[in-house]
């Protein structure tokens, strides 16, 4: 048990080390590529833009508590320390493809008392979940953005908002789910496992402030380096949607690097010149990056702090048998007593 304590270790520390080289070599490559006046001059909206980006992290994580905790009832560990475990998984983001990140928040969970099969389930329904909805904002914002003259975009909205209500009762969400899943070459969920459309919904109102705090943040850059408008926060957050959308189904490129910053860009040089937008996709990475660092770094500090139940389980390899579920806990205690 203690060699793979420490193997688990080694490992950790190896991957947290190739996850800040990477990240050094972006911002590295980032900075020389930008006057650095252009960060000097703004650097107050940038640390706002920074903060806002972790706030949006932890927002994703509140969709993947609501749906994990509607997929059981097993609720053994703190809210907060399930923030941990998103937190410390979302750096491995930027290993390529979605499997060290799916998996880090498995692991790390199942240390808290989280049996694997609902983890998986709202890991991968989470997901799918972030794809329909940051879809859906980004399509709906961007007919927005293109004009309100025509009542034409009204209705095309309009529909796009009962398509995605429609899609979010179990009956049809759980079709289209394991459609998405079986494409993607992962084994879909049992029609019991799903969650309720309350919870569903919950889900999905966190994923949409994830996704409009990451278009406030990306806007103050676009403020900042080209002098764009709050008028603009529409198309803004419509194509910080749809490139995240792109850059989540390229899952080998490693947190979306040059998928989403090149649809990014795309978009954006709609609005503002070309040289602007790449400007912004940029800066926007440099600060992206920053802001994950920040998180995980927060993360790793407060677990330590608090005992280190996440990652020094997780190290220790030790997995606690889950608790049992609310509804059979009085029969275990009862037999117990007997």
């Amino acid at each position: 048990m203690r060699f793979q304590g420490r193997t688990r270790a080694v490992l950790l520390s190896l991957a947290l080390a190739t996850v800040a080289v990477f990240a050094a070599l972006r911002i590295r490559s980032g900075v020389t590529t930008i006057d650095a006046a252009t960060l000097s001059d703004h650097i107050g909206a940038l640390c706002v833009a920074m903060l806002l980006f972790a706030l949006s992290t932890l927002l994703l994580a509140s969709a993947w508590i609501a749906v994990l905790n509607g997929s059981t009832q097993d609720r053994p560990a703190a809210r907060v320390r399930l923030y941990v475990a998103f937190a410390v998984a979302w750096i491995a983001r930027y290993v390529p493809g979605t499997v060290p990140f799916f998996a880090g928040k498995v692991y790390l969970a199942r240390n808290l008392g989280y049996r694997s099969r609902p983890l998986l389930i709202a890991t991968g329904i989470e997901n799918v979940l972030e794809i329909l909805v940051a879809g859906f904002i980004g399509s709906v914002l961007l007919v927005v953005a293109g004009g309100t003259e025509s009542s034409a975009l009204y209705a095309l909205a309009g529909v796009a908002a009962a398509t995605a209500l429609v899609a979010l009762h179990p009956a049809v969400f759980s079709r289209l789910a394991n459609r998405i899943l079986t494409l993607a070459k992962r084994e879909p969920v049992p029609h019991d496992a799903f969650p309720s459309t309350r919870t569903l919904a919950a889900a999905s109102v966190f994923i949409a402030l994830n996704q409009l705090t990451n278009g406030i943040a990306l806007l103050i850059i676009l403020r900042a380096t080209a002098g764009a408008g709050w008028s603009d926060l529409p198309l803004v957050t419509a194509a910080q949607s749809l490139a995240g959308v792109a850059g989540l189904l390229v899952v080998i490129a490693p947190a979306g690097f040059g998928v989403r910053d090149g649809a990014l860009a795309a978009l954006l040089a709609t609005r503002v010149a070309v040289g602007a937008a790449a400007l912004a996709a940029i800066v926007m990475r440099l600060v992206s990056i920053c802001a994950d660092v920040i998180l995980v770094t927060a993360a790793l500090a407060f677990d330590w702090a608090t005992g280190g139940q996440v990652v020094r389980g997780f190290l220790r390899g030790r997995t606690p048998a889950p608790a049992p579920p609310a509804r059979q806990r009085g029969a275990v205690a009862t037999k117990e007593a007997a």
